[in-house]
């Protein structure tokens, strides 16, 4: 099941070279891959219906690339800081989302109550839609910043199953 590289796992830090993770997309059979690592070395990796962690704070949650060598296990953060989905407020029935015409989208109106959560994929995320929270100034600037980069906005989207839809 678990050969040399998969791509793409949300990650709970425990200790050093610990922690347990959860592939973001599912594998063969719609079933995702949960993964615990112990002192650099595989323990488990089994198939799992769960949809995402569940977590109390983000405190060492991250993305990452894992590959396994000889049963040890290495671990490659993604470039992106992610707010894991178990803390994500509710999201709105619908919302605003901006576009690009290469495929990158980017919202802050998809969370009932927060402006300052973003959602966004884009090619650091290979695709996938990631929540982050943000210290932004401005949604009114943020929002032009993004349509001067050539960003359509796309009113009455709405988010299932890991995606936008519009």
């Amino acid at each position: 099941m678990f050969i040399n590289k998969m791509n793409g796992f949300e990650v709970v830090n425990t200790g050093e070279d610990s922690f347990f993770a959860l592939s973001l997309d599912p594998a063969s059979g719609g079933r995702k891959i949960r993964v615990v690592v112990a002192n650099g070395k595989l323990q488990n990796a089994e198939f799992s219906d769960v949809d995402c962690l569940t977590v109390s704070d983000d405190r060492g949650y991250e993305h990452a690339d894992l590959s396994v060598k000889a049963g040890s296990v290495e671990k490659q953060p993604l470039p992106y800081m992610p707010m894991p989905m178990s803390l994500v407020p509710q999201f709105k029935p619908f919302f605003d989302v901006w576009i690009h015409p290469t495929g990158k989208s980017w919202s802050n109106c998809a969370v009932e109550g927060r402006d300052d959560i973003v959602i966004y994929s884009n090619d650091k995320t290979r695709g996938r839609i990631v929540c982050q929270e943000v210290m932004s100034p401005s949604v009114t600037a943020r929002q032009q910043e993004k349509e001067q980069k050539g960003y359509v906005k796309v009113s009455g989207a709405f988010y299932v199953d890991g995606k936008i839809k519009y």
